[in-house]
């Protein structure tokens, strides 16, 4: 329905509960990597590698949605831009407030933390070559090959895998 004489609405095909599922599934996303990112820096990681990107894969978007969420994103990362108070629609807190608690909700999380510090360096973790020879590192690293080995059952590609690793970053 054009809110203006002479004017279509773009998203007109699209429902308005759809629109609210796609916005609140892209705050979802959002938080969930600056919860990682708070993880990784309370790891020791760089957290600038750490968290992926919020994309929306896998959530089943047309393509007029797809066009949709990233006017979405464009708009709302214009307007935070030019005003540091801006509030996301549906929320009652700054898109500031947000990130700092989501940040803060992370590096406070003991399991994310851990999942994090086993990551690679590329990703924001703090595991590369040799990183866990000696010490809590090496315990660290022991206990993260039991784990996996555990969940990855009878299967040899990824027992493969896991052995792979756990050899790189112990030696």
């Amino acid at each position: 329905m054009p809110h203006k004489k002479g004017h279509e609405d773009k998203w007109g095909s699209i429902s308005d509960a759809r629109k609210r599922a796609i916005r609140a599934e892209m705050l979802k996303r959002w938080k969930q990597k600056l919860r990682k990112k708070g993880a990784a820096k309370a790891a020791g990681g760089d957290p600038k590698k750490a968290g992926g990107t919020g994309s929306m894969k896998g959530f089943g978007l047309t393509k007029k949605e797809i066009e949709y969420a990233q006017t979405v994103r464009k708009t709302q990362r214009k307007k935070s831009k030019a005003d540091a108070n801006y509030v996301i629609p549906g929320t009652k807190k700054t898109k500031k407030s947000i990130a700092k608690t989501a940040r803060k909700t992370g590096s406070t999380n003991p399991k994310l933390v851990t999942a994090m510090s086993m990551k690679s360096k590329k990703k924001g973790g703090t595991v590369s070559k040799g990183s866990h020879k000696s010490g809590a590192k090496l315990s660290a690293a022991k206990a993260w090959y039991r784990k996996h080995k555990a969940a990855a059952g009878g299967d040899a590609a990824k027992l493969k895998k896991i052995r792979k690793r756990y050899k790189h970053m112990t030696s």
